[in-house]
């Protein structure tokens, strides 16, 4: 129940859906078509199809974590009685156990797909202390931006966000092995160039910088309605109209 709820309040609306992704890949194209490809030529890499693929499963992970933990915005400053409100940060962790022991298991489960995809993309975080510095530096910023709304700001979610990480990488280790049982985890040769070497990093970076810019988290339907006064999806229909006919 509580995750159906959660799932329902991030993604409702697919209009606000296609929005948020828009704002989330926006900065991180921008990065691959203006600076990441001219050095990956430079340095004679080319990068597989497949790759391509991977990131976009990884943006559309971190655009679902984004959604679901409710991360603050640039446009929520202004919206509320004051910019941070001291008594939702909550320092002391498991304070309300059991009552949010399902809010626990999912903080931990969203960020299993974090440890796993990181290492499986990039094998520069194929190592542990990489993949858990990760996990944590993406909670944080989530938490961090979370003082700027409703949401309330956790030092479990922190430690929960982080332990789901070191789960995931645990995951992808049991099964490199499987797959590669003689090749060492740790890779022999790296990327000279910082840039390539923590491309994974770039992309959370960018996505997270796009959402915290660009996402105005009021509904896109209400907004739209509210502007012009019809349902976005009658526009879109009228739109279609016109075009097909």
């Amino acid at each position: 129940m509580v995750f159906e709820t959660l799932f329902y309040m991030a993604f409702r609306s697919p209009y606000t859906t296609v929005y948020a992704f828009m704002c989330t890949v926006i900065l991180c194209f921008l990065f691959q078509v203006l600076f990441f490809r001219k050095i990956a030529r430079k340095n004679n890499i080319s990068l597989s199809f497949l790759h391509y693929v991977g990131i976009g499963v990884f943006l559309v992970y971190l655009l679902i974590v984004y959604r679901m933990t409710g991360m603050g915005t640039l446009w929520d400053i202004g919206r509320y009685e004051a910019i941070v409100r001291w008594h939702q940060i909550h320092f002391i962790p498991f304070q309300n156990q059991p009552y949010d022991l399902p809010f626990t298991l999912l903080n931990i489960i969203m960020t299993i797909p974090l440890g796993f995809l990181l290492p499986s993309l990039w094998p520069e975080f194929r190592k542990l202390s990489k993949v858990a510095i990760t996990g944590f530096c993406l909670s944080m910023a989530i938490e961090l931006s979370q003082l700027l709304n409703h949401r309330g700001t956790s030092v479990e979610d922190l430690m929960m966000n982080t332990l789901g990480a070191i789960i995931g990488y645990f995951l992808f280790a049991f099964f490199y092995k499987l797959i590669h049982p003689l090749t060492p985890l740790e890779p022999k040769m790296k990327s000279s160039s910082f840039i390539i070497a923590n491309e994974g990093v770039f992309y959370m970076i960018f996505s997270f910088l796009g959402m915290f810019l660009f996402f105005n988290p009021q509904d896109v339907s209400e907004l739209f309605r509210s502007v012009f006064g019809i349902p976005i999806s009658e526009a879109v229909r009228a739109f279609m109209n016109r075009l097909w006919f």
